[in-house]
């Protein structure tokens, strides 16, 4: 028996992307729709239903590096409100110092407010899946694993 989930209220959500998609830029959704490859029906069905589930979410877009950008962004949010910080395939596109980086920043904005992260990304080039790994310090704990394109999510996996 699993605990029931109980809803939670979002303040604000910020992105951080270097090429910030407008989903009201029609341009912009073609390209992203130009990004499955043609053979992925599946996954363009995802992507619209997606599109469709969050086109009433108010969300703030911040076009930039996430080495950047993270700390500003952090920096603007009230003192004492917990924070969640997400990344799903963008730590493995920094070398090992730069996704440190990425790590102190969040661990300097742990002074002002409880950080919690959830991170979906292929670090170890021997992965076969993507890990999905949760925590509130700097050491996160894996929680599963999952399928690059958004197939599946395995939370059984023990490694």
């Amino acid at each position: 028996d699993r605990p029931r989930l109980r809803g939670i209220e979002v303040a604000q959500r910020i992105g951080i992307d270097i090429n910030v998609i407008d989903r009201k830029v029609p341009d912009d959704l073609r390209w992203l729709d130009a990004l499955i490859w043609p053979e992925h029906e599946e996954r363009r069905k995802r992507l619209r239903q997606a599109l469709r589930l969050t086109a009433g979410v108010d969300r703030q877009m911040i076009e930039g590096s996430v080495l950047d950008m993270l700390a500003g962004a952090l920096g603007g949010l009230p003192t004492g409100e917990p924070v969640v910080v997400m990344n799903s395939f963008v730590l493995n596109q920094l070398d090992a110092s730069q996704r440190a980086e990425v790590a102190g920043i969040v661990e300097e904005a742990r002074r002002d407010r409880p950080v919690y992260r959830v991170s979906l990304e292929f670090i170890d080039k021997d992965d076969d899946w993507a890990r999905l790994e949760v925590g509130d310090q700097m050491t996160l704990e894996e929680l599963g694993r999952a399928h690059p394109h958004g197939e599946w999510v395995d939370l059984s996996y023990d490694g």
